[in-house]
């Protein structure tokens, strides 16, 4: 069997090879709603231990606001000890002590729809970004070849998305703290090492509206018709007046697909804030959404919010393919998709319903090029071109994918099949267990899970 494993690792990663061919040329995809600005801080030990020193005794559990130093400490102790990507809010007034304790911040464009659209135009695409403001500052962050939809006597126009950036609108700002695996620091008498290179994202309060402006509504027909897919992200923002945006977006959704009925949909979830916003938001989903992208720690708050209790206790209690393929099933029936994508270090997770409108062949090689693209991202740090996803190529696919791979096998009763092809058919759906890449040395996390998943939503049209 060590030989036969051998053999199947050279096939898949000859397939990886292979796999950094596939062009997103001519595919036209939009992004909405959410682009912002990420500053973005990579804290030396020294900075990190300071912020620890001044703070005394620090809480493990996860706050829900960072409005001073206190909560600060506590939200940045409890994602690098956990080694989890986290999400808080993060009160205005506190952004100056920010600002003036790491001066070194660098901006970038954030937000998932500003970070797919400039990635997918740097790689070739024709990328279109929606967002409801349009500021200076962000815009000015994007791959110039992004476009931006407007209405012009009545017709519809792409133009650079620098162009159409607006005076006046003020720009989100987010804060993001990146540490590595392998860091230390000393907190509450003990010394603690970060088990995984991540992040630690403090989220402003959104101001803005999330609906198409009304002049462009009625050219939402025309857009559908240049696209091969859609991603939508920054419903998590949503508090008063949800019912109306939730609507909106129905009806958007219903114009963009009139002349293109094979446009697929795809949503990228984030965790809620108010449980009210997200059950109107899933049902939403559910009605409009073909498919739904997460990593292993959403996967467990999702199903628990949705009532799969037992496959999110599953998950947490050992997040291997396996227990994700049980709880993305669970998602699958439970918000009739067609296809859920869950990302995961080092492997992927597909649960595919039948019929599925694409070759399993196809959908396998889209998700090594999302591997591939992630991968050459999070080793340089930032967006990369289409010349540089050869850069990440030296990296293998994870021992540890195959190794879950193999796991997979045993506890769902499948052969040497499987293992050469990565899925397998049980009736109403697929299941494919993908090997990634897991880059040892990584100059950021942040956007990661968003590459991926739109690389192989897009590579799959």
């Amino acid at each position: 069997m060590a030989v036969m494993a051998a053999h199947y690792r050279a096939e898949w990663n000859a397939r990886l090879q292979k796999a950094a061919q596939t062009t997103l040329r001519g595919k036209g995809i939009l992004c909405a709603y959410n682009a912002l600005v990420d500053c973005q801080v990579f804290p030396t030990a020294k900075q990190l231990q300071q912020v620890f020193n001044e703070t005394g005794e620090i809480p493990s559990k996860e706050p829900l606001l960072v409005r001073d130093e206190k909560s600060f400490a506590q939200a940045l102790f409890h994602s690098f000890s956990t080694g989890k990507a986290s999400h808080v809010s993060l009160e205005k007034d506190f952004i100056k002590w920010l600002a003036r304790r790491f001066p070194n911040h660098r901006k970038r464009l954030g937000g998932q729809a500003g970070i797919i659209a400039s990635q997918m135009a740097q790689l070739g695409a024709t990328s279109v970004l929606y967002s409801p403001k349009r500021p200076r500052e962000v815009f000015g962050l994007a791959h110039p070849k992004t476009l931006f939809p407007m209405a012009r006597k009545h017709r519809l126009v792409l133009v650079p998305v620098r162009k159409a950036a607006r005076a006046g609108d003020a720009p989100k700002t987010n804060w993001v703290f990146e540490f590595t695996r392998g860091q230390k620091i000393t907190a509450n008498n003990r010394k603690t090492v970060a088990p995984r290179s991540n992040r630690l994202i403090l989220s402003t309060p959104f101001e803005g509206a999330l609906e198409f402006e009304a002049s462009l509504k009625p050219l939402l027909p025309q857009l559908g018709e240049r696209l091969c897919c859609a991603m939508l992200a920054g419903h998590h923002y949503l508090n008063k007046g949800f019912a109306h945006y939730v609507a909106e977006e129905g009806r958007a959704v219903t114009a963009l697909k009139k002349r293109n009925s094979g446009l697929r949909i795809h949503f990228e979830y984030v965790p809620f804030e108010h449980k009210e916003v997200e059950r109107a938001i899933m049902k939403h989903v559910t009605e409009n959404v073909d498919s739904l992208g997460l990593n292993e720690v959403e996967i467990i708050e999702l199903c628990e919010k949705l009532g799969l209790r037992k496959q999110a206790n599953a998950v947490r209690k050992r997040d291997d393919a396996f227990n994700l393929y049980l709880g993305a099933r669970a998602l699958l029936e439970k918000l009739r998709m067609q296809r859920i994508h869950v990302h995961a270090p080092g492997f992927h997770v597909l649960v595919l319903r039948k019929p599925y409108p694409v070759p399993l062949e196809k959908v396998r090689n889209a998700i090594l090029f999302s591997s591939i693209a992630a991968t050459a991202k999070a080793a340089l740090g930032r967006e990369i071109t289409a010349k540089e996803l050869t850069h990440s190529l030296s990296t293998p696919l994870s021992q540890d994918g195959f190794s879950e791979m193999d796991s997979f096998a045993r506890k769902a009763g499948l052969g040497k099949e499987f293992l050469c092809e990565g899925w397998a058919d049980f009736g109403t759906h697929y299941a494919m267990i993908i090997p990634g890449q897991f880059a040892p040395a990584r100059r950021g996390t942040v956007g990661l899970g968003d590459v991926v998943s739109s690389c192989s939503f897009l590579a799959e049209a």
